[in-house]
Protein backbone atom coordinates (compact mmCIF):
# COMPACT_ATOMS: atom_id res chain seq x y z
CA UNK A 1 0.00 0.00 0.00
CA UNK A 2 1.54 3.36 -0.85
CA UNK A 3 2.20 5.40 2.18
CA UNK A 4 -0.33 8.81 2.31
CA UNK A 5 2.92 11.31 2.10
CA UNK A 6 5.20 9.01 -0.60
CA UNK A 7 5.90 11.88 -2.86
CA UNK A 8 6.36 14.35 -0.50
CA UNK A 9 8.37 11.82 1.90
CA UNK A 10 10.74 11.03 -1.56
CA UNK A 11 11.27 14.42 -1.69
CA UNK A 12 12.44 15.69 1.53
CA UNK A 13 14.58 12.19 1.38
CA UNK A 14 16.18 14.06 -1.61
CA UNK A 15 16.74 17.46 -0.27
CA UNK A 16 19.65 15.54 1.66
CA UNK A 17 22.04 14.79 -0.68
CA UNK A 18 25.33 16.30 -1.53
CA UNK A 19 27.64 17.14 -4.08
CA UNK A 20 28.54 13.67 -4.28
CA UNK A 21 25.01 12.66 -4.50
CA UNK A 22 25.13 10.59 -1.30
CA UNK A 23 23.00 10.99 2.09
CA UNK A 24 23.83 13.17 4.57
CA UNK A 25 23.50 11.22 7.94
CA UNK A 26 26.09 11.73 10.40
CA UNK A 27 27.27 14.78 12.12
CA UNK A 28 27.61 16.46 15.62
CA UNK A 29 25.02 19.19 16.29
CA UNK A 30 24.91 22.02 13.71
CA UNK A 31 25.14 24.74 16.66
CA UNK A 32 26.90 23.03 19.67
CA UNK A 33 29.51 24.33 21.56
CA UNK A 34 33.10 22.97 21.02
CA UNK A 35 33.19 18.85 21.34
CA UNK A 36 36.12 17.49 22.13
CA UNK A 37 37.33 14.42 20.18
CA UNK A 38 37.13 11.50 22.54
CA UNK A 39 33.28 12.74 22.48
CA UNK A 40 33.30 12.72 19.09
CA UNK A 41 35.13 9.95 18.66
CA UNK A 42 32.60 7.86 20.35
CA UNK A 43 29.51 9.34 18.84
CA UNK A 44 30.91 8.17 15.80
CA UNK A 45 31.08 4.61 16.59
CA UNK A 46 27.72 4.30 18.25
CA UNK A 47 26.51 5.80 14.55
CA UNK A 48 28.53 2.91 12.80
CA UNK A 49 27.32 0.46 15.37
CA UNK A 50 23.63 1.02 15.75
CA UNK A 51 23.02 2.39 12.07
CA UNK A 52 20.26 0.23 11.23
CA UNK A 53 17.90 0.93 13.65
CA UNK A 54 14.82 3.08 11.82
CA UNK A 55 12.80 3.24 15.65
CA UNK A 56 13.22 1.79 18.63
CA UNK A 57 11.74 1.12 21.92
CA UNK A 58 12.98 1.78 25.23
CA UNK A 59 13.68 0.16 28.20
CA UNK A 60 12.29 2.07 30.48
CA UNK A 61 9.40 1.82 32.83
CA UNK A 62 6.12 3.37 31.58
CA UNK A 63 6.21 7.52 31.82
CA UNK A 64 2.13 7.81 32.90
CA UNK A 65 0.78 10.87 33.33
CA UNK A 66 -1.67 9.57 36.10
CA UNK A 67 -5.76 11.49 35.60
CA UNK A 68 -5.38 12.62 32.37
CA UNK A 69 -8.68 14.54 33.07
CA UNK A 70 -6.72 16.22 35.68
CA UNK A 71 -3.66 16.85 32.56
CA UNK A 72 -6.26 17.90 30.08
CA UNK A 73 -7.50 20.75 32.33
CA UNK A 74 -3.93 21.89 33.37
CA UNK A 75 -3.03 21.61 29.31
CA UNK A 76 -6.39 23.57 27.77
CA UNK A 77 -5.18 26.11 30.33
CA UNK A 78 -1.47 27.02 29.97
CA UNK A 79 -0.83 25.69 26.51
CA UNK A 80 -0.46 27.42 23.72
CA UNK A 81 -0.11 27.79 19.44
CA UNK A 82 3.42 26.56 18.42
CA UNK A 83 4.89 29.04 15.39
CA UNK A 84 8.02 29.05 13.56
CA UNK A 85 10.19 32.16 14.87
CA UNK A 86 13.16 30.87 13.07
CA UNK A 87 14.42 28.94 9.69
CA UNK A 88 15.85 25.62 10.57
CA UNK A 89 16.52 22.23 8.18
CA UNK A 90 13.17 21.39 7.78
CA UNK A 91 12.44 24.74 6.28
CA UNK A 92 14.89 26.91 5.41
CA UNK A 93 13.02 29.91 4.34
CA UNK A 94 12.67 33.46 6.07
CA UNK A 95 8.75 34.17 6.93
CA UNK A 96 8.08 36.45 3.90
CA UNK A 97 10.17 34.03 1.35
CA UNK A 98 8.02 31.13 2.38
CA UNK A 99 6.38 28.73 -0.27
CA UNK A 100 3.63 28.74 1.13
CA UNK A 101 2.84 32.14 2.57
CA UNK A 102 0.35 32.76 4.83
CA UNK A 103 -0.29 29.29 5.09
CA UNK A 104 3.15 28.16 6.16
CA UNK A 105 4.73 27.41 10.11
CA UNK A 106 5.61 31.09 10.81
CA UNK A 107 1.58 31.65 10.45
CA UNK A 108 -0.41 28.55 10.82
CA UNK A 109 -0.15 26.39 14.09
CA UNK A 110 0.58 22.94 13.73
CA UNK A 111 0.91 22.00 17.28
CA UNK A 112 -0.07 22.87 20.67
CA UNK A 113 2.70 23.36 23.07
CA UNK A 114 4.23 23.83 26.55
CA UNK A 115 7.40 23.77 27.93
CA UNK A 116 8.30 21.84 31.62
CA UNK A 117 12.03 22.46 31.42
CA UNK A 118 14.36 24.55 29.84
CA UNK A 119 17.72 24.83 30.69
CA UNK A 120 18.79 28.49 32.48
CA UNK A 121 21.69 29.07 30.35
CA UNK A 122 20.07 29.14 27.32
CA UNK A 123 17.54 31.36 26.62
CA UNK A 124 14.08 29.97 25.39
CA UNK A 125 14.05 32.76 22.64
CA UNK A 126 16.53 30.49 20.83
CA UNK A 127 14.00 27.58 19.81
CA UNK A 128 13.15 27.46 16.22
CA UNK A 129 9.75 27.45 17.28
CA UNK A 130 8.50 29.71 19.75
CA UNK A 131 8.28 28.26 23.60
CA UNK A 132 6.16 28.98 26.42
CA UNK A 133 7.41 27.84 30.01
CA UNK A 134 4.24 26.80 31.92
CA UNK A 135 3.28 28.57 35.64
CA UNK A 136 2.42 27.68 38.79
CA UNK A 137 3.12 24.52 40.67
CA UNK A 138 2.18 21.66 38.97
CA UNK A 139 3.24 18.08 40.57
CA UNK A 140 2.14 16.58 37.69
CA UNK A 141 4.88 18.35 35.34
CA UNK A 142 7.47 17.98 37.89
CA UNK A 143 7.08 14.33 37.80
CA UNK A 144 7.74 13.92 34.05
CA UNK A 145 10.90 16.79 34.56
CA UNK A 146 12.50 14.45 37.26
CA UNK A 147 11.74 10.91 35.11
CA UNK A 148 13.01 12.99 31.76
CA UNK A 149 16.14 12.99 33.77
CA UNK A 150 16.41 9.84 35.37
CA UNK A 151 15.60 7.77 32.48
CA UNK A 152 16.74 9.13 29.62
CA UNK A 153 20.49 9.27 28.18
CA UNK A 154 21.38 12.70 28.21
CA UNK A 155 24.09 14.24 29.55
CA UNK A 156 23.03 17.70 29.74
CA UNK A 157 18.81 18.27 29.25
CA UNK A 158 18.42 21.59 27.66
CA UNK A 159 14.59 21.17 27.35
CA UNK A 160 11.47 19.26 28.17
CA UNK A 161 8.21 19.88 26.39
CA UNK A 162 5.29 18.86 25.51
CA UNK A 163 3.55 19.37 21.40
CA UNK A 164 0.20 18.35 20.16
CA UNK A 165 -0.02 17.80 17.02
CA UNK A 166 -3.55 19.39 15.50
CA UNK A 167 -2.59 18.67 11.56
CA UNK A 168 -0.65 16.21 9.92
CA UNK A 169 2.68 16.69 10.32
CA UNK A 170 4.57 16.43 6.89
CA UNK A 171 8.40 14.56 6.58
CA UNK A 172 11.19 16.28 7.62
CA UNK A 173 14.31 16.09 9.71
CA UNK A 174 14.48 18.16 13.01
CA UNK A 175 17.24 21.09 13.48
CA UNK A 176 19.93 18.98 15.65
CA UNK A 177 22.49 16.06 15.78
CA UNK A 178 22.53 13.80 12.69
CA UNK A 179 24.48 11.13 14.17
CA UNK A 180 23.15 7.59 12.55
CA UNK A 181 22.20 6.38 16.03
CA UNK A 182 19.23 7.90 17.27
CA UNK A 183 19.51 11.03 18.20
CA UNK A 184 15.75 11.72 19.24
CA UNK A 185 13.85 10.96 22.53
CA UNK A 186 9.98 11.06 23.12
CA UNK A 187 7.32 9.47 24.82
CA UNK A 188 3.99 8.73 23.64
CA UNK A 189 2.28 10.22 26.90
CA UNK A 190 -1.56 9.75 25.87
CA UNK A 191 -2.75 8.45 22.50
CA UNK A 192 -6.31 8.33 21.37
CA UNK A 193 -6.10 6.92 17.95
CA UNK A 194 -6.53 3.12 17.14
CA UNK A 195 -3.38 2.99 15.41
CA UNK A 196 -0.21 4.21 15.06
CA UNK A 197 0.28 7.76 13.19
CA UNK A 198 3.56 8.58 13.66
CA UNK A 199 6.33 7.08 11.27
CA UNK A 200 9.88 7.85 10.22
CA UNK A 201 11.39 6.56 6.68
CA UNK A 202 15.12 5.78 6.29
CA UNK A 203 16.65 8.76 4.18
CA UNK A 204 19.25 6.01 2.61
CA UNK A 205 16.75 3.10 1.95
CA UNK A 206 13.35 4.52 1.84
CA UNK A 207 11.73 2.30 3.75
CA UNK A 208 8.85 3.62 5.99
CA UNK A 209 7.89 2.36 9.80
CA UNK A 210 5.13 3.11 12.05
CA UNK A 211 6.20 3.64 15.56
CA UNK A 212 3.77 0.93 17.29
CA UNK A 213 4.90 0.17 20.93
CA UNK A 214 4.77 -2.51 23.15
CA UNK A 215 2.40 -2.06 26.12
CA UNK A 216 5.18 -2.48 28.52
CA UNK A 217 6.67 1.42 27.63
CA UNK A 218 6.16 4.32 26.00
CA UNK A 219 9.14 5.54 25.24
CA UNK A 220 10.87 5.08 22.19
CA UNK A 221 13.82 6.69 20.07
CA UNK A 222 15.63 7.47 16.32
CA UNK A 223 17.89 9.03 14.35
CA UNK A 224 17.37 12.58 12.89
CA UNK A 225 20.08 11.64 11.07
CA UNK A 226 19.09 8.65 8.84
CA UNK A 227 15.44 8.94 9.69
CA UNK A 228 12.96 12.11 8.30
CA UNK A 229 9.72 11.77 10.66
CA UNK A 230 6.08 12.54 10.37
CA UNK A 231 2.56 11.83 11.21
CA UNK A 232 -0.69 11.51 9.68
CA UNK A 233 -3.86 13.41 11.56
CA UNK A 234 -7.32 11.52 12.27
CA UNK A 235 -8.55 14.20 14.15
CA UNK A 236 -7.44 12.11 17.31
CA UNK A 237 -5.89 13.58 20.29
CA UNK A 238 -2.19 12.51 21.30
CA UNK A 239 0.45 13.94 23.44
CA UNK A 240 4.35 13.72 22.75
CA UNK A 241 6.77 14.22 25.56
CA UNK A 242 10.21 15.18 23.74
CA UNK A 243 13.29 15.66 25.81
CA UNK A 244 16.02 17.44 24.12
CA UNK A 245 20.17 17.72 25.13
CA UNK A 246 23.57 16.63 24.38
CA UNK A 247 23.30 12.70 24.57
CA UNK A 248 25.63 10.78 27.07
CA UNK A 249 27.72 8.06 24.61
CA UNK A 250 28.19 5.73 27.30
CA UNK A 251 24.84 5.34 29.02
CA UNK A 252 23.45 5.85 25.46
CA UNK A 253 25.41 2.79 24.19
CA UNK A 254 24.14 0.59 27.27
CA UNK A 255 20.59 1.91 26.77
CA UNK A 256 20.22 0.92 23.12
CA UNK A 257 21.72 -2.54 23.98
CA UNK A 258 19.50 -3.49 26.62
CA UNK A 259 16.08 -2.00 24.62
CA UNK A 260 17.45 -3.61 21.96
CA UNK A 261 17.71 -7.11 23.52
CA UNK A 262 14.07 -6.51 25.26
CA UNK A 263 12.19 -5.36 21.54
CA UNK A 264 14.27 -7.05 19.11
CA UNK A 265 11.83 -9.03 18.40
CA UNK A 266 8.58 -6.98 18.60
CA UNK A 267 9.55 -4.79 16.12
CA UNK A 268 7.76 -3.95 12.46
CA UNK A 269 10.91 -4.09 10.47
CA UNK A 270 13.58 -6.66 10.66
CA UNK A 271 17.13 -4.88 12.90
CA UNK A 272 20.15 -6.70 11.65
CA UNK A 273 22.06 -6.14 14.52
Amino acid sequence: MTHPDQFLIDSVRHRYLNQENKFVTDGPPLDAPYLPKEYLDKMYALSDKYRPIRWLPLDIPRIELGDIDEFKSIWNQQCHDVVRVKPDAAEPWDKEKHPLGKASSWNKSQFNGLHLYHHPEIPIETNTFMAKMYTGKVPLFERLVEQAFEYFPIHTVTAVFIWESRVAIPPHRDRGAYWKCPTDWRVMLHDENDEPTLYVSDIEHGDINYIDLPKDTNSFCWSNGTQIHGSVYKGKRKFLLVVSGYQHSGKTDELLSRSIEKYRDQLNYKLDI
